[in-house]
């Protein structure tokens, strides 16, 4: 009896909780862990946390007492900090963009060979020191005699302009008065300066007269292949393989017998006593497109003497901006006055050079004598007591790297760069048994050049020398700037972080997204059936009378199965 007491129970419990009668059923905890699905959002936070994957998460969801729930959740925030903690750190590390060089040499069978530049040491010719001679109103008598003398002495200047070794004891420096070849020379350059570039290369030693011989990869070359510019100091220079013409040679062999090989006339008699002390060329081995500076950079090649040099490239990358500051010399806006006027490319120095030479002209209103390239100042005259003044301030300024306030350019370092390191060994050229050739050779090449030699026993010692540039192999150092943290080195740092400390992965991840999408589905159905109970026009009445009708409440049979009725 009690059996069917259970049974009558049981069913008047469903009939009374029926929908059809206005009640809605309770879901309980139990119906979820049973496989129900929860009926609000809280349940399915809840549903969620049993079942997560990440630590602790479960354990404060089902823990039994207030205490171990504390407990848990203690933990899981200190987990929280300390990831939080160590991601602040990898991340400072990453914005820091702190770089890492790389150092790799390679090799290549075919390598680029570089733009050679040359300069005869002498700046202007005898014969066309009498132009600047006559061209210089300005001075007085005394200072053309003085002129005068420069060009024909070669005893030094008057007392008072250089001492003597017996003089030292008496005599006391103070750097105030310049010596008068020093000075002559400065009146010389802003003269030549003063005049438009074109005309500036007649006063100098001409390629024509000085090229004896040229060989390239054992091909012979002229002065065709030759570009020219001219230099305040050392006067007309020549660049040989400078890319101007859109050609750049390459070589594919290492060695002296295949690189540049030149032999030079110096034409040492043309050479200004008390001016140049020194006889040669100097000589700047650059990468194409770069502007040379032979006041600044490479080495003297001396007359009666084969120089070997032999070449090494370092090509260097620099990570750009955040990384560094570096200026890529492909931009279009990179301009200075060295490549608006030759077309060059950038570089560091030729930025020094053009932002000292811009604060100059603009606080000073004259340019610069070692940078007269067009007319838009007139050049700066040293005598002259202000704007002397006005460039020593600035000169001041420059070598301590305080120009930068004044200068619209932002000097820093190229973002790639080629240098060639070179290794300068010097033999006396020529031999014996071939100094009687070269001497036939030189007595049938002009009537001039026969005749300068015809009036020097050591013609050859004093007037030719001889360059050879190549490879000592093919291989190269590649050094390349790498950024130290990157974004593949923060993700896996982070997410080591996260599983050490939260026990976080990707698949946790997707748990979050599983319980984002339960949310999203259980707020539509919401909203759908919200919706259509609004659009019904006609009201649900409940039926409040309680008919022995049967169809709407099906007796379960599972749950009368195994009872006994008769027991």
């Amino acid at each position: 009896m009690d059996a069917v007491f259970k049974c009558k129970s049981l069913t008047s419990s469903r009939e009374f909780l029926s929908p059809t009668d206005g009640i809605t059923e309770k879901s309980t905890p139990s119906a979820n862990m049973l496989g129900g699905k929860p009926d609000t959002i809280v349940g399915l936070f809840r549903n969620q946390m049993q079942n997560t994957t990440a630590h602790a998460v479960p354990r404060i969801e089902s823990a039994k007492s207030i205490t171990r729930r504390l407990f848990w959740v203690l933990v899981f925030f200190s987990g929280l900090g300390v990831f939080l903690w160590q991601s602040s750190i990898i991340l400072d590390q990453y914005y820091d963009h702190n770089t890492t060089i790389s150092i790799e040499m390679k090799f290549s069978k075919s390598i680029r060979f570089p733009a050679v530049t040359f300069c005869n040491l002498n700046p202007v010719t005898h014969r066309t020191y009498g132009l600047y001679l006559e061209g210089d109103d300005d001075d007085d008598d005394e200072r053309k005699r003085r002129k005068r003398e420069v060009l024909t002495t070669t005893e030094p200047p008057e007392e008072g302009t250089t001492f003597r070794y017996s003089d030292w004891d008496s005599k006391n420096l103070d750097f105030e008065e310049q010596n008068e070849a020093y000075k002559l020379t400065q009146s010389m350059q802003t003269y030549i300066a003063s005049l438009n570039y074109t005309d500036r290369r007649r006063y100098g030693h001409d390629l024509k007269n000085m090229l004896f011989d040229c060989t390239w990869d054992g091909y012979p070359c002229s002065p065709n292949n030759f570009t020219q510019f001219f230099n305040y100091m050392y006067g007309n220079c020549y660049t040989f393989n400078s890319g101007v013409n859109g050609t750049i040679l390459s070589t594919d062999k290492s060695g002296p017998l295949y690189g540049l090989s030149l032999e030079l006339y110096i034409q040492n008699g043309e050479y200004i006593p008390s001016i140049v002390q020194s006889s040669g060329v100097r000589v700047v081995v650059h990468d194409q497109g770069v502007m040379p500076f032979p006041e600044d950079d490479g080495f003297m090649a001396a007359p009666g003497f084969e120089t070997s040099v032999g070449l090494r490239m370092m090509e260097i990358s620099r990570k750009p901006y955040p990384y560094s500051n570096c200026m890529d010399s492909t931009q279009s806006d990179v301009r200075n006055i060295f490549t608006n006027f030759f077309g060059t490319s950038y570089t560091r120095k030729a930025c020094e050079k053009s932002c000292y030479n811009w604060v100059i002209e603009n606080f000073c209103n004259c340019t610069d004598t070692r940078y007269k390239y067009t007319n838009n100042f007139p050049v700066c005259n040293a005598t002259n007591t202000t704007i002397a003044t006005c460039i020593s301030a600035f000169e001041a300024l420059y070598e301590l790297d305080q120009l930068d306030p004044s200068c619209p350019l932002v000097c820093t370092q190229p973002c790639d760069e080629k240098i060639f390191e070179a290794t300068v060994s010097n033999v006396v050229w020529p031999n014996p048994m071939y100094q009687d050739a070269l001497w036939a050779e030189i007595l049938t090449t002009s009537s001039e050049l026969r005749r300068e030699a015809q009036m020097d026993d050591n013609f050859i010692r004093n007037n030719l020398l001889k360059i050879v540039v190549y490879y000592n192999e093919l291989n190269y150092e590649y050094i390349e700037e790498q950024a130290a943290y990157t974004e593949s080195d923060v993700v896996s740092n982070i997410g080591g972080q996260v599983g050490l400390w939260l026990g976080v992965s990707a698949m946790t991840c997707c748990e979050f997204i599983e319980i984002l999408c339960d949310v999203c589905i259980f707020l539509g159905k919401k909203i759908l059936r919200s919706s259509n109970k609004d659009r019904s026009s006609t009201p649900i009445v409940p039926i409040r009378s309680r008919s022995p009708v049967k169809k709407s409440v099906k007796t379960p049979e599972l749950e009368l199965s195994g009872i006994d009725f008769y027991e």
